[in-house]
């Protein structure tokens, strides 16, 4: 695959060409048999129409690849559940029509703040935040990531495959960001 071929992809906002490779690679490496090995884009998330399909693609990477290294990563319980609320009516002429719709109720038992995966890595607990293009840490985040590295754990902000493979491989330095 060509730069410009790569730069095409949605998936090079957060994946470099030399990081794409380094998975496809990987990928074979799972699967040494395999005649026609799936590309990064397959294998690990392949909703490409999600609003949040980007960093949900980093998330899945930190994952697989943390759980081939012998980790068990854990992923931040999502954050509740969507109800539907809508209902149908009838109006004075007979014709019915759905009102409301969806809410977003969030449940009891998620603590705000909380890093997205946490894994325990080389001797040490660590909490990776995955925030993708112009997406910011939140204030209780800063206060968990506070939290974090008083009690000795490693805290890191993922913003890229290349970060993350840069954290745990110490493969290179993008500095393409």
């Amino acid at each position: 695959m060509t730069n410009a071929q790569h730069n095409r992809k949605k998936l090079s906002q957060v994946c470099s060409l030399e990081a794409y490779q380094w998975l496809q690679q990987w990928i074979v490496d799972l699967r040494p048999n395999a005649k026609y090995p799936p590309r990064p884009e397959h294998y690990f998330y392949k909703n490409t129409t999600h609003r949040k399909y980007l960093s949900n693609f980093v998330e899945s990477v930190i994952v697989m690849v943390m759980r081939k290294k012998g980790c068990d990563p854990i992923k931040a319980k999502d954050a509740g559940k969507s109800i539907d609320k809508s209902k149908t009516v009838t109006d004075v002429l007979g014709r019915t029509k759905n009102i409301g719709g969806r809410v977003w109720v969030r449940d009891k038992d998620v603590k705000p703040g909380r890093a997205d995966i946490v894994v325990f890595y080389k001797g040490q607990l660590w909490n990776l935040e995955v925030k993708v293009g112009h997406d910011r840490q939140s204030d209780a985040q800063r206060v968990e990531q506070q939290r974090a590295l008083r009690n000795g754990e490693r805290y890191e902000v993922i913003r890229s495959v290349d970060d993350f493979l840069g954290l745990i491989e110490g493969l290179y330095t993008n500095t393409n960001k």
